[in-house]
């Protein structure tokens, strides 16, 4: 898709990636955040595990006590984590979907609509799992780290120096932490962001001359956006250099783009469960259609059935309960069978027709 960032924004994401600050103001006065030095991380590290012991006994509630409150609410399901992998499954094959309906106008339009309710329904669903999270231990150490990280990596845009020292950061003005992380949300890039500026005009330049690092940084001195920015450049390196890469419009839209890196990785995966298959099962694997594997467990089995395509699947499950619904069954009247021996027969007496 054309690109949504205008030019100001442009510019703005360009600096702020390349030099790795990002600059704002707070009560008119300026200061940047830049990348969180080693002595910081192991300060915010030490906090966290600190405010873990030192308050264990304090009333928090655990992880677990907070979901069941939710449940009791009605606020989330008991079974919210299953409807979360569901969502993300489904997101997973409408991406694939997309990506297939590109020469379908109709399909694409509604595709993306049920695309775009799918995410809203998974952001809903992960934020009210998370509603009490703050009145959780885990949640106050939490957002202790956080706070000494961001004081950690302030910095003044006048003097160029860190506005507090390693011993103010381990306890610092809340009130005044709080702004910084206000105004930071608001203007720090976003991920959907840093993905366009990766694959477009001027970073593309930038990246081609100086890759694989043109920060000449340590990795462990980059900041998060820098490091996703280096990883987006290097997947959509990876997707020219693909001997099935996609067009443009494909690569330029991020959805679309999802669809084929995840039917790439499909057709990998099942390539190597195949490999896998022949080298462990040897020639009968190749010559059988229809394999028995037993299994000693459910770890097996899970192991064993994922080795399945998406057709044999469906045909196992009509199979299961075909059985359960008639009891003993003979192969020869499984559904699927009939199926196969109807379109063999008639094909024979289309080839003896045609014979005549």
């Amino acid at each position: 898709m054309d690109s949504k960032l205008d030019a100001k924004r442009r510019d703005f994401l360009i600096t702020t990636l390349t030099t790795g600050q990002l600059h704002f103001r707070v009560n008119s006065y300026p200061y940047f955040l830049s990348c969180i030095n080693s002595s910081v991380k192991v300060i915010a590290n030490t906090i966290y595990e600190e405010s873990l012991y030192n308050n264990r006994f304090e009333g928090w509630l655990s992880n677990q006590t907070a979901k069941q409150i939710l449940i009791q609410r009605g606020i989330i399901s008991p079974v919210i984590d299953n409807q979360i992998k569901a969502i993300e499954e489904s997101i997973e094959d409408m991406k694939v979907s997309l990506y297939r309906s590109m020469f379908s106008t109709s399909d694409e339009k509604r595709i993306r609509k049920e695309l775009k309710m799918a995410k809203d329904k998974l952001a809903g669903l992960e934020k009210s799992k998370s509603e009490l999270y703050y009145l959780t231990l885990e949640g106050f150490a939490t957002r202790l780290k956080f706070m000494t990280l961001i004081a950690g990596s302030l910095y003044s845009a006048i003097t160029f120096k860190r506005i507090f020292t390693n011993e103010e950061i381990k306890e610092p003005d809340f009130f005044f932490i709080d702004q910084i992380t206000n105004q930071r949300s608001i203007i720090e890039p976003i991920d959907k962001e840093i993905r366009e500026i990766s694959r477009t005009q001027p970073w593309r330049t930038m990246w081609s001359l100086g890759k694989p690092n043109p920060f000449n940084k340590s990795v462990i001195n980059l900041t998060d956006y820098q490091q996703t920015l280096m990883v987006y450049s290097n997947m959509y390196d990876n997707i020219r250099e693909s001997i099935e890469c996609p067009p443009d419009n494909i690569i330029n839209d991020d959805d679309c783009c999802d669809g084929w890196l995840i039917l790439q990785s499909r057709k990998r995966d099942k390539e190597l469960k195949e490999r896998q298959t022949n080298e462990v099962l040897g020639k009968k694997a190749n010559d059988a259609q229809e394999l028995f594997i037993p299994a000693k467990g459910k770890d097996d089995f899970d192991r064993i059935n994922s080795m399945n395509d998406g057709g044999t699947k469906i045909v196992m499950g009509q199979r299961t309960n075909q059985i359960k619904q008639q009891g003993v069954v003979k192969d020869g009247d499984l559904f699927d069978n009939k199926v196969k021996k109807q379109g063999i027969t008639i094909q024979q007496f289309k080839d003896k027709a045609g014979g005549k």
